[in-house]
């Protein structure tokens, strides 16, 4: 069975103990499509404690979301892109 208690995640490796001292939240994460479920989705992540960036293509402003203007504005700004 294999143990995923940990996980590499580049330069730091993630725990449940890091996770819970909330030391990995300082990851920016992009979130590419704001319909309903990526909307909401982004709200709950923010609401965590998550830093999050969102995209849509047809651009519209989201209540407590910065919003890029682009696709390549977002990969600049977020470490983590989740594609809705």
């Amino acid at each position: 069975m294999t143990d995923h208690s940990t996980r590499d995640c580049g330069e730091r490796t993630t725990t449940a103990e890091n996770i819970e001292e909330g030391t990995i939240m300082n990851t920016t994460i992009g979130m590419i499509g704001l319909g309903l479920m990526g909307t909401a989705m982004a709200h709950r992540l923010a609401e965590a404690g998550w830093e999050v960036t969102g995209f849509n293509r047809h651009p519209r402003e989201i209540e407590n979301i910065p919003v890029a203007a682009s696709l390549a504005d977002l990969a600049d700004r977020a470490e983590t892109l989740w594609l809705m």
